[in-house]
């Protein structure tokens, strides 16, 4: 009889040895007596999907043992925040839970916890491959651009696309065409896929020609993530003019589309705001029977301007600022809009 016992605790023993190989898992008996109760020592993921954006497709990631690898190819910058939705095995939980909002970053820990009471950790890891943005067209032959002044890429989709839109990680410069080492970066206003209102409605990039650049040939790049774009047409390459004209006017817009009252102070932005004047004004229109209201003068120099709306200007929309130096008039269109 003891043969036939000890016979039965060895069966036993390789029946448990070969299920415990056989999962990374264990679950758990609680003998009680008359009963006996069945707990799960089950503690993974089944699945973890993303979706930050609503057109976007869901990414769902791989569970590679104890890792979260998140795979992000989307045209969508990467997010902040994150919710995801979280599948376990049948009666785990996982903290933090399933469409809790978690940072979005490389390093976060999830812990699953089985009914048994077993815990597994996860780390979560993301994977960006960035989709390759199409080339552009950014100027004609024979155009000229003033430093210091806005300049804007306003295309269709079809020509400057599949971008993503992140300012951490794109760069607009121009390379000198006489000293290629010679690179000067553009301080970038907008870039996305447009507000819809002005300034920035359209998709594109709006930019600032830099200021600390000589006159002279150029070459204009934009290094998008990984990816570095230029003119798709060749014949455009080390072939774009900059000059520094003394009298050219310009009155950035991508300030523009202010509301204040009467009486307001407010900066501006532009090349040669400190140019000769005698007044300047602003006006609904650039008509000759427009009326103009003088603007105070509290500070100017060459690429910057602060004025101070007169007190007793009527509320309305104006959409020009002029500068006159005696007979001679230049207009710059400046939108600001005067309210009660």
């Amino acid at each position: 009889m003891l043969k036939k016992y000890r016979y039965l605790s060895l069966i036993t023993f390789l029946l448990l040895f070969t299920v415990s190989c056989e999962s990374e898992y264990t679950t758990v008996y609680n003998d009680i007596p008359g009963d006996t109760i069945y707990l799960s020592g089950d503690a993974f993921i089944k699945s973890f999907t993303v979706k930050a954006y609503e057109d976007q497709k869901p990414i769902q990631a791989a569970i590679v043992n104890d890792t979260i690898k998140l795979l992000w190819v989307s045209y969508h910058a990467i997010p902040q925040k994150i919710k995801p939705l979280i599948k376990l095995a049948d009666k785990a939980v996982i903290s933090p839970a399933s469409g809790e909002e978690i940072s979005f970053k490389d390093g976060i820990k999830y812990s699953v916890t089985s009914e048994a009471g077993t815990v597994k950790e996860y780390v979560l890891q993301i994977d960006f491959r960035q989709p390759e943005p199409k080339s552009f067209r950014f100027a004609l032959e024979g155009s000229t651009y003033n430093i210091g002044s806005t300049q804007k890429i306003l295309v269709s989709h079809d020509e400057f696309d599949d971008l993503w839109f992140s300012m951490d990680h794109t760069r607009a410069f121009f390379v000198s065409a006489t000293d290629t080492s010679k690179e000067y970066d553009c301080e970038i206003a907008y870039f996305g896929p447009g507000t819809y209102t002005q300034p920035f409605a359209n998709y594109g990039m709006y930019f600032y020609i830099p200021k600390d650049m000589p006159a002279g040939k150029y070459d204009f790049r934009i290094k998008n993530g990984e990816y570095l774009l230029r003119d798709k047409d060749e014949s455009m390459h080390f072939n774009v003019d900059i000059t520094d004209d003394p009298d050219y006017l310009q009155v950035s817009t991508f300030d523009a589309y202010k509301t204040m009252p009467a009486g307001s102070t407010f900066t501006v932005r532009g090349v040669n705001l400190d140019m000769t004047v005698t007044s300047i004004v602003i006006a609904k229109n650039n008509s000759s029977s427009a009326v103009h209201y003088p603007l105070e003068i509290i500070t100017r120099s060459r690429y910057s301007a602060t004025f101070k709306l007169p007190s007793q200007i009527p509320a309305d929309t104006y959409n020009n600022m002029i500068f006159f130096n005696g007979s001679i008039r230049k207009n710059s269109g400046y939108r600001i809009t005067v309210s009660n």
